[in-house]
């Protein structure tokens, strides 16, 4: 019998990062008119305005958002609800209507 040839001392297993790439992103670093004029009228119809939230949906960093979402709160159009060094939440001042008025008298009493 022969010693020191235990199945874990023969072969380590190596950790590469082959194949564990993420996407890279490619947000924008400050906004154009195009991208200002789309958060100027989609930021105040979200339910909760956070960091992460507009990075994503507007495309920009996460520097940039944050400017943003003081830049909201200056205005007035949006309240925080947690602001802490980590994490910003917002949300809009006045409830954004659902359903736009239509011109018939609608259905009441059924």
């Amino acid at each position: 019998m022969a010693f020191g040839f235990a199945p874990a001392a023969q072969k380590k297993k190596k950790w590469t990062a082959q194949g564990r790439t993420g996407e890279k992103l490619s947000n924008k670093v400050v906004f154009d008119a195009k991208t200002w004029n789309s958060f100027v009228k989609g930021a105040p119809k979200m339910k909760v305005i956070t960091v992460a939230k507009l990075s994503e949906q507007f495309g920009i960093t996460g520097s940039l958002a944050k400017q943003a979402i003081r830049e909201l709160a200056d205005k007035g159009v949006a309240r925080p609800v947690v602001h802490t060094s980590n994490m910003l939440i917002y949300v809009p001042v006045a409830p954004v209507e659902v359903e736009e008025k239509k011109g018939g008298a609608g259905k009441k009493g059924k």
